[in-house]
């Protein structure tokens, strides 16, 4: 059952807290930014990319779009800014809904199980998961189990907004933290038996915390990152037995 913020407060989709304030401001969500037509506010959204070309971007004038620009090959991929060299931050690699998609769901290119819900044109923000043994179909707009997962390799084991990996595809022998850059108890682990599937998190026993810089499980104390998500359950709870 998910938890709820206290009144007066919202959750921060990168910090996994709940801080004051009713306005969420986008959640902390770098996807908004990946957009794919020119906006009135050419100071805030100078540039915009093309949905099926990640590597080309256009420069807007406020009135018009300009000639698509390419780039670099030292930086050949546009995350929705700037060019930059990680195809996972690709804006193709995020759910997007134009506006004849708007009532409809859309699939998730990063994550076959997941499917989202079209209430304007832009990034999407609310979503389903499929049943397990399920994948989304982006032809009929529904779960099945008789269609495969159609995550394409460039999406693979994309990093969210918060720093995490929701659905991991093993690529090459070894472990993986499930979040950069906090200390939680779960992990990825690759073997010979699961490159090229998707596997789910294992988790460290006790009470030990996955540390991403030397990927080994290790006392919450001796990670250098926070442990949010634990933070916030504690915190939530001792509020409601508070209250």
């Amino acid at each position: 059952m998910p938890l709820t913020c206290p009144d007066g407060e919202h959750f921060n989709y990168t910090t996994h807290q709940c801080v004051p304030g009713d306005e969420c401001d986008g959640c902390g969500n770098m996807a908004a930014v990946c957009h794919y037509h020119c906006k009135e506010q050419v100071d805030l959204y100078p540039t915009h990319g093309d949905q099926f070309d990640c590597s080309t971007y256009t420069i807007c004038n406020g009135e018009e779009d300009l000639l698509p620009v390419t780039c670099p090959p030292e930086a050949p991929y546009y995350d929705g800014t700037r060019c930059q060299n990680d195809e996972s931050k690709c804006c193709s690699c995020y759910p997007y809904c134009t506006l004849a998609q708007i009532g409809t769901l859309v699939f998730d290119p990063a994550d076959c199980t997941k499917y989202y819900i079209c209430a304007e044109e832009g990034i999407p923000l609310n979503f389903g998961i499929c049943p397990d043994g399920e994948y989304f179909d982006p032809m009929s707009g529904q779960c099945s189990a008789n269609v495969p997962c159609s995550t394409p390799s460039s999406c693979f084991n994309k990093v969210n907004p918060d720093g995490c990996i929701s659905m991991y595809i093993c690529q090459k022998f070894g472990v993986e933290a499930k979040c950069r850059t906090q200390c939680l108890k779960e992990f990825y682990s690759c073997n010979t038996d699961n490159i090229g599937h998707t596997v789910e998190p294992l988790t460290c026993s006790g009470d030990l915390v996955f540390n991403p810089e030397n990927n080994l499980c290790v006392p919450v104390d001796d990670c250098p990152f926070p442990s949010s998500f634990m933070s916030l359950n504690t915190t939530m709870l001792s509020r409601s037995v508070r209250g």
